[in-house]
């Protein structure tokens, strides 16, 4: 695509170089030896030039023209600095980026304090997205949520095929189901996850250390909304989730997300609020498991923790070990099973 700037230099570029003082704020500039087009930006007396990537970026800024492009010569062009600081247009997190030819790559910036703060442009989505994350060659979507199971699972249509999605580096407590009792903070975390995904798309990441998928076929990934905001971390800041390292694992976002968790428990933010899970709903988890008949086998549940959970209120329940699931009488049951996931 770098070729097309080419093109159309060759076509608009005809007039008579500017100045540094005839050229404004939101001008757009380049040299006339070279097809790389430049945003200017004037902050608390400083100058600065940020890469417009490719010309479909060009094109997604409505009000950017070709014929407006001003030629400058090379010194002109260096009196500007160059600005590798955003924020997306209605978000806060700041991001680095490092064009590469039509694409590109971002990171978010974890220390805003360390970075020159008057240098950051705000940019649009289009142009967001043609940056990728450093490791990632994986990011696909968006793809529509079909279902959102819980907070830290949903589904999604990917090419005609409903697959399910297990958010990497998260855990939300359970909702009541047939194999599972209420955990505190379960249905609001649910309900938390459904208000921000239901009838929405998300783009899909995967991790190398995690791996593509889980022993249930469900992918392992993070979710971006459309607006770019990671939802794994968003569910941690926002004390809907816990910080979950699975087996050990260091994965890409694991220092971010312990970050959101001790800052979401300092600001006492939902499932971290001061005794919120203090006292148990006991009502809520009557009938959570049956517990009248020999009904479950280790195969029933997706975790030990669920086993566990059903083998303990059912011991509470009627005093004995009803489902047989701890064969080897030791108080742990169903140890083949994922400890938690």
């Amino acid at each position: 695509m770098k070729k097309l700037f080419t093109v159309l230099a060759a076509f608009i570029f005809l007039a008579i170089p500017a100045h540094a003082s005839e050229i404004v704020e939101g001008a757009v500039i380049k040299t006339a030896n070279n097809p790389d087009v430049y945003i200017v930006k004037y902050n608390s007396g400083k100058s600065y030039k940020r890469l417009v990537l490719n010309p479909q970026v060009f094109e997604s800024y409505g009000h950017l023209r070709w014929e407006d492009i001003l030629t400058v010569d090379q010194e002109t062009l260096n009196k500007f600095t160059t600005s590798d600081l955003v924020r997306v247009d209605g978000t806060s997190e700041i991001y680095q980026l490092t064009p590469n030819g039509d694409t590109g790559s971002k990171v978010p910036i974890d220390n805003p304090t360390e970075v020159d703060l008057n240098s950051i442009y705000t940019i649009n989505h289009t142009d967001f997205g043609n940056y990728l994350n450093p490791s990632n060659a994986e990011l696909s979507g968006p793809y529509e949520i079909y279902q959102v199971i819980d907070g830290d699972t949903f589904s999604v249509t990917i090419n005609g095929i409903i697959q399910t999605v297990r958010l990497i580096g998260i855990d939300t407590p359970e909702v009541a189901s047939a194999v599972t009792a209420r955990e505190c903070y379960g249905e609001e975390a649910s309900t938390a996850a459904k208000e921000q995904l239901t009838g929405k798309k998300v783009y899909l990441e995967s991790d190398a250390v995690s791996g593509d998928t889980d022993k249930y076929g469900r992918l392992l990934r993070y979710a971006y909304l459309e607006n770019n905001t990671l939802f794994n971390k968003w569910m941690i800041e926002e004390g809907n989730a816990k910080e979950y390292t699975y087996a050990g694992q260091i994965y890409r976002y694991q220092t971010e997300f312990k970050t959101a968790q001790a800052s979401a428990k300092t600001a006492q933010k939902g499932l971290w609020g001061i005794e919120i899970c203090a006292l148990s709903d006991v009502s809520s988890e009557k009938d959570a498991y049956i517990c009248s008949a020999d009904t479950y086998n280790c195969s029933d549940f997706a975790t030990q923790t669920e086993a566990q959970n059903a083998y303990a209120y059912c011991l509470n329940q009627t005093g004995t070990d009803i489902h047989r699931l701890d064969s080897d009488d030791d108080g742990v049951v169903c140890e083949g099973l994922e400890q938690n996931i």
